[in-house]
């Protein structure tokens, strides 16, 4: 067995966590009345899962290793930025309605 074609199918299995990360981001902005935090959190996700996916291209040699290297350097960070976001929105909102409990 090829381990490179083992390597790209563990990485489409994982394709289907950030799948379900995505519905349910969306699913929970519409609860919420679309707050922005869980769109950047479902941003992040598809940006993540886009990093894991550069790698089925490279392995097969249909991009360069700068191509691949600048597509994980820039969703690496993307992806950072957006999950720190909607982390301190979820954060601030989670504030907000523990005072409203008070």
């Amino acid at each position: 067995m090829d381990i490179g074609l083992f390597f790209e199918g563990l990485i489409l299995i994982s394709s289907i966590g950030f799948v379900f990360a995505v519905y349910y981001a969306f699913k929970l902005s519409k609860e919420t009345k679309h707050e922005k935090y869980w769109i950047m959190l479902a941003l992040a996700s598809l940006i993540l899962a886009v990093h894991l996916w550069a790698r089925i291209p490279w392995g097969l040699h249909l991009i360069t290793d700068k191509i691949q290297g600048f597509i994980e350097q820039i969703t690496g960070i993307l992806g950072a930025i957006l999950l720190g976001y909607s982390h301190w929105g979820l954060y601030s909102s989670m504030r907000k309605v523990k005072e409203k409990l008070k």
